[in-house]
């Protein structure tokens, strides 16, 4: 170990013992503090808290598997902390020996020119001030992430939160900052992207709109920020510094994903919980607490957190505070209205998140409503792509127009957390499968599908020791596995084709996934054969009560529909008052028509009009309301038999009808609304079917007629005229 300008400063002797890494320590003050933080260098770096807490047992508990010691050590007599001497700790901590030039004065300048002289160019701007408890865990992330540390004393602190002009004022503040250190930062991506607040200052502005959400704005009111603000809270118990060690030396091992807001709202977390699972476990529950609750227990594991919720400070859709239970370090990304209001509260939804193991909370801290948070798998994206959480949270681009302004959400925590993943030994096997299993989709061919298909079921049980693991591999498998099974088995090119949209509909849960299906019979050839071909070995693969088998069964009965309704008909009318005068001689004419291009009625003509069925419920629909009830219509269809067979006929309306085949009547139809069925003996050739019906008064004529085989499939050797 060396110990340069900084050690030297204090007067303090070198320890006669080795700080190595995978050490935890623990000194008894700030000063001390800063002695070891100078210690660090840029490939060696060690965790440093001051004084004993539960934070240090959590933190140590986690911190390389939670295989580590934790040195509690002596205080240095190396004087009362200065801001010259927290220069000089930046300044140490980031150099591998001693300084290629003195740096005496310790002041801004000499951080500036260290900077330069290095080639640094600054990622964040920290401030801080010393009568804040927040300033040690500044020092650490200056250090850390090579930002530049300025010392503010910001406005008095009113009760309730600063005023529009006080808020401009901090912003002005802010940006003469930045001014005067010279280094570029208008704009993201352009130099200092981050701003991180470590002092004791109002965290709200104009009655329930989010300071740190404003003053990082290019413009007043803009929605370009030229940075994104996070803020370290200590609250007198450690936790700025907790804060701090996490983000520096934790990475991110297994995520919980919780949504109790509705489907229909569209925001759901699965899209986000897809996009993560290459990189560790995640979970994800819908819409139960016993679920949370039970996953959580006593100590919750999950280190990053995702909730869709709605309530208050203290209440979430039927969760209270109490259901937030003590924690790992945490990340948590809480979509709800106002549970940042009071985060040095306990008894609040951010409060007990923060004091219970929450390292970093983003929340609101009024009601922001809810497409004022970014969705899930924006966050994700851009995280795992390499931005920095703060911005992966906050970026603006991703909202809509209202909400991309000075807004109402707030950051708690370094908000230079990068995304490092490590797995747990404990759940490979669970992490293994979930990865193999979104892998799945490429390089299968096309009749190794079914055998994927029934090895699957084999592959969750070996995932048999986390139940929560279970039942979520069990359920992801089954829906990767369908995609398998849609794109292999009824060649379709779901993959290729609707890839994005359509995996996005489907592990956000079904019912968006029918948005897509009318994408499905593009290929509606391929999608027959294999309904013809295959659907009762399918059918036994397929297990009953999963969106697969549902969806399934709706794509057959959408092809039974296509296949069974004739799709072109004739019709004629209305014969009017034909009922009442002469109905056997209007009847007879329009069975007489059935091969001609006219009805011939009472030395009159009626044109055959061609009318297609509905492609929705393949239903006959006339827009016409007949002002009697005595009129009469005709409609009918041509077929060619292509063998001697037996069919089924199946009618639907809620008009009196009579049905003929080859001009003989073969049954008759109430007006009750009741499902007309009725076999025929068809043979080889072309056929006639012809409906003679009485539209009730003032009501839509609306009728639907199929023929299917003995086992109400549809018929495969029948060609419909056209």
């Amino acid at each position: 170990m060396f110990y340069i300008n900084c050690a030297k400063s204090f007067e303090a002797p070198t320890p006669e013992y080795d700080v190595k890494k995978k050490k935890i320590l623990v000194v008894p003050d700030p000063a001390t503090y800063l002695f070891y933080l100078s210690q660090w260098t840029p490939s060696e770096k060690f965790p440093i808290f001051i004084g004993k807490s539960k934070y240090v047992e959590k933190f140590a508990s986690v911190y390389n598997n939670g295989e580590n010691e934790v040195l509690y050590l002596e205080n240095r007599s190396v004087g009362i902390p200065t801001e010259k001497m927290i220069y000089q700790t930046i300044i140490a901590a980031q150099c591998e020996h001693d300084l290629s030039r003195e740096y005496r004065k310790g002041l801004q300048g000499e951080l500036r020119t260290f900077y330069n002289d290095n080639n640094i160019s600054p990622k964040g701007l920290v401030v801080t001030n010393l009568q804040s408890p927040e300033w040690p865990a500044a020092v650490a992330l200056a250090a850390h992430h090579h930002q530049i540390l300025d010392f503010y004393q910001p406005p008095s602190r009113p009760f309730l939160g600063y005023s529009q002009k006080t808020m401009e004022q901090v912003r002005d503040d802010v940006i003469s900052i930045l001014d005067k250190w010279g280094f570029p930062y208008m704009g993201i991506g352009e130099g200092i992207d981050a701003i991180t607040i470590a002092l004791d200052m109002p965290y709200s502005y104009g009655g329930g709109f989010a300071l740190d959400d404003a003053i990082n704005r290019e413009e007043l009111n803009s929605s370009q920020c030229f940075a994104y603000t996070g803020r370290l809270m200590d609250m007198g118990l450690g936790l700025a510094v907790y804060q701090a060690m996490c983000s520096i030396f934790l990475s991110t091992s297994r995520a919980l994903f919780f949504d109790k807001w509705p489907r229909q709202w569209g925001r759901s977390l699965a899209v986000g919980c897809w996009l993560l699972r290459p990189y560790i476990p995640c979970v994800i529950f819908y819409d139960d607490l016993k679920k949370w609750r039970a996953a959580t227990g006593n100590l919750n594991p999950y280190d990053l957190i995702f909730v869709n919720a709605s309530g208050n400070p203290d209440g979430w859709s039927g969760g209270k505070v109490e259901d937030i239970p003590e924690s790992v370090p945490a990340v948590v990304f809480f979509a709800h209205s106002s549970s940042a209001a009071k985060p040095f509260d306990e008894n609040t939804i951010a409060g007990r998140f923060l004091r219970n193991g929450a390292f970093i909370y983003y929340g609101a801290i009024s009601e922001p409503y809810a497409a004022s948070f970014n969705r899930a798998e924006h966050v994700v994206q851009k995280w795992v792509n390499g931005a920095f959480f703060a911005h992966a949270a906050q970026q603006k681009e991703t909202l809509q127009m209202q909400y991309n302004r000075p807004w109402k959400l707030m950051y708690i925590g370094d908000p230079l957390y990068y995304a490092r993943f490590q797995v747990h030994d404990s759940d490979q096997a669970f992490y293994q499968t979930m990865k193999d299993a979104q892998t799945a989709f490429s390089g299968l061919e096309f009749n190794n599908a079914k055998n994927i298909l029934r090895e699957y079921l084999s592959a969750v049980k070996q995932v048999n020791d986390n139940l929560f693991y279970f039942e979520i591999s069990q359920r992801l498998l089954r829906k990767i596995y369908d995609f398998v099974f849609l794109e292999n088995i009824l060649g379709i090119q779901m993959y290729k084709n609707n890839m994005q949209e359509l995996i996005f509909a489907w592990v956000s849960d079904y019912p968006n996934a029918l948005k897509i299906k009318a994408d499905l019979y593009k290929n509606e050839e391929a999608l027959s054969y294999y309904y013809e071909k295959e659907f009762e070995n399918i059918g036994h693969l397929l297990q009953k009560n999963t969106y697969y088998y549902s969806f399934w069964m709706s794509v057959m009965s959408e092809i039974r529909q296509r296949k069974c309704f004739p799709p072109v008909w004739k019709v004629a009318g209305p014969f009017k008052d034909a009922k009442k005068t002469s109905e056997k001689d209007v009847v007879d004419a329009i069975i007489q028509s059935t091969e001609k291009d006219l009805v011939s009625y009472n030395n009159s003509s009626f044109q055959w009009k061609i009318l297609e069925k509905d492609s929705l419920s393949n239903q006959l629909e006339l827009n016409i309301n007949s002002d009697s009830d005595d009129d009469i219509w005709g409609a009918y269809f041509a077929v060619d038999s292509e063998e001697d067979q037996t069919i089924n006929i199946r009618y639907v309306s809620q008009s009196f009808a009579k049905i003929y085949c080859d001009k003989k009547e073969i049954a008759v139809h109430s007006d009750t609304g009741n499902i007309l069925n009725h076999t025929l003996y068809l043979t080889k050739g072309v056929h006639y079917f012809l409906v003679v019906f009485y539209p009730s008064y003032k009501k839509p004529v609306k009728m639907s007629l199929r023929l299917m085989d003995e086992r109400f499939l549809p018929l495969q050797k029948i060609n419909y005229i056209k």
